[in-house]
């Protein structure tokens, strides 16, 4: 095998050069978005699943938060002696792997899930385009999650608490649920990803994050946390923007105002080489069930990794000039 002094700077420029045609392309976002495949079904049993996220090292009493796409999963019901059920119902299959999850934390864990808002005028507010001027109403209430139907069971069950941040909102359930969300709206600080952000709470509470579906560092939004932690010394000086939200608590409306990365620095992420990182160290462990992906790290292993990694004034994992060519 070719050495990795050689393969990374070939795969890093490759990676490069695909992101820069993807972002820069309006015509080839709105063909993959449009673009309809079969669905390649795969099957999740769920004695499996218990045995994998348990192999990762989960336990009873962590934080546990679970990035996961279910749409083209099927669930296998293996858990009791008699014939595994096939279980194709979406919202059955949800449930089951919630149970799964909550009875591998127990009672005195606490579950996470991404409940990222979805907006009436969703194309806008991500458009490249947005100057981030327009303001948008996000009720933590009623505002439906966008990250998939088992997270919008989630947002909606008995005992879930969710958070007051209108980017990249979290949802939790669990004896720690009300610290990991935050207070009202009015303690809701200016960075998504800062100090008092759900996402600094998990570092804290050294919460593990597990996908199940997907490739964990294409989701991982607790990465940020190491980039809002520097916000006073970052090197890129215009690298977040300001967004504007009314949040709605009850009867009363909150003016929210919150920094985020511009897109335009999507172009320049280095996704790639932050994963090769994150496996080389150890902190990222990718492993399958079956044929369903089902990775893991630890938040403030993460963490700890891109402070080391971002030392002085480097960021290995960004490229702003390509970015802004």
């Amino acid at each position: 095998m070719p050495p990795r002094l050689l393969t990374d700077p070939i795969l890093t420029v490759a990676e490069q050069v695909v992101r820069q045609v993807y972002f820069r392309s309006a015509a080839i976002q709105r063909w993959r978005a449009a673009r309809v495949s079969a669905p390649v079904r795969r099957e999740l049993s769920l004695s499996a699943m218990k045995l994998a996220v348990e192999a990762h090292g989960v336990r009873r009493g962590d934080v546990l938060m679970v990035h996961s796409a279910l749409s083209k999963i099927t669930v296998i019901d293996d858990r009791e002696r008699r014939a595994a059920a096939r279980i194709t119902c979406p919202p059955i299959g949800a449930t089951l792997i919630l149970d799964v999850l909550r009875g591998i934390i127990g009672d005195e864990g606490t579950l996470v899930l991404p409940t990222f808002p979805k907006y009436v005028n969703e194309a806008a507010y991500l458009s490249p385009e947005n100057d981030g001027r327009e303001r948008l109403r996000y009720d933590p209430e009623h505002t439906p999650s966008k990250s998939g139907l088992m997270t919008e069971m989630f947002r909606q069950a008995t005992g879930s608490l969710r958070s007051r941040y209108p980017i990249q909102t979290v949802s939790a359930n669990g004896p720690l649920a009300s610290e990991i969300v935050g207070g009202d709206a009015t303690t809701v600080a200016g960075l998504a990803h800062g100090p008092s952000s759900p996402y600094a709470r998990l570092v804290a509470r050294r919460a593990w994050v597990i996908s199940l579906g997907i490739p964990l560092i294409d989701f991982c939004t607790v990465v940020h946390a190491a980039e809002d932690a520097r916000y006073h010394e970052w090197p890129v000086k215009d690298f977040w923007r300001a967004r504007y939200f009314d949040v709605i608590e009850g009867e009363r409306t909150h003016p929210v105002t919150l920094l985020e990365r511009r897109p335009i620095y999507s172009r320049g992420y280095a996704e790639e080489l932050l994963r090769r990182d994150a496996r080389t160290s150890g902190v990222l462990v990718e492993r399958a069930v079956g044929n369903v992906q089902c990775h893991a790290l630890r938040a403030d292993d993460l963490f700890d990794l891109m402070m080391a990694r971002n030392a002085g004034t480097t960021y290995p994992f960004l490229w702003p000039a390509i970015s802004r060519l």
